[in-house]
């Protein structure tokens, strides 16, 4: 099992970025750069891992809830 923290910043959250935005760190669009998420996802799935990803505004938002997420994912 794998847990991946997600910032909000350097991997394009919806709440920060639009899709077409382009973030001038990376270089890249927001689409861009979640697709190249996905597929890293996709990739360590058919690897025969299971991810559990965590963004940090959820994290901020809610530790508790996302504490107890990830409790049920390593179960």
């Amino acid at each position: 099992k794998i847990i991946e923290y997600y910032g909000d910043y350097w991997h394009a959250s919806e709440l920060l970025f639009e899709q077409d935005d382009l973030h001038t760190n990376i270089g890249i669009t927001a689409n861009e750069i979640r697709k190249k998420d996905e597929d890293k996802i996709k990739e360590i799935e058919e690897a025969g891992y299971q991810v559990l990803v965590i963004w940090e505004n959820e994290y901020n938002t809610n530790p508790d809830e996302v504490k107890t997420r990830i409790k049920n994912f390593l179960v």
